[in-house]
């Protein structure tokens, strides 16, 4: 940033930063993954469904990635979650089964539209756990906390 404005991308190399004009952010740009928590849904059919997703990503445009999103991998794992919630909903248990690869490239699809203006590309989602469950209950909202008590 020049004077805390209009953000420019700078290339690799040697480049001269004056302290009172120019302020750095240093973004990383290797390819990375995320592993979205499980989730139970019941689908049309009324069949409680358990499955778990992760996908993988690349920053494309530093610029973008970090002055669009504030909370990048917050922000995906709850438009991730909420599109597959949707999705599983609205289908029987025999349709999903039958085709996860559908619901994987409707995610993606999703996930990319939302990252053009993100400056970031989803190139691989992929189902880690899939399964019809007969009851569910939750002891815990949210897996960071389970993985700390029960670790």
């Amino acid at each position: 940033w020049k004077w805390g404005k209009n953000p420019e991308e700078i290339q690799p190399g040697f480049c001269w930063r004056w302290y009172l004009y120019h302020t750095v952010e240093v973004i990383t740009v290797v390819d990375d993954a995320i592993h979205l928590p499980a989730q139970t849904v019941r689908t049309a059919d009324g069949r409680l469904v358990y499955f778990k997703v992760s996908f993988a990503y690349r920053i494309i445009d530093a610029v973008k990635h970090y002055c669009n999103c504030t909370e990048f991998k917050e922000s995906t794992i709850a438009i991730a979650m909420r599109h597959l919630a949707k999705r599983v909903r609205a289908q029987t248990f025999d349709d999903l089964a039958a085709d996860l690869g559908k619901m994987e490239l409707s995610l993606q699809g999703t996930l990319t539209t939302q990252f053009k203006d993100w400056g970031t590309e989803v190139f691989t989602v992929g189902f880690t756990d899939f399964a019809e469950i007969t009851s569910g209950i939750r002891l815990f909202g949210d897996d960071e906390i389970s993985k700390h008590l029960f670790s």
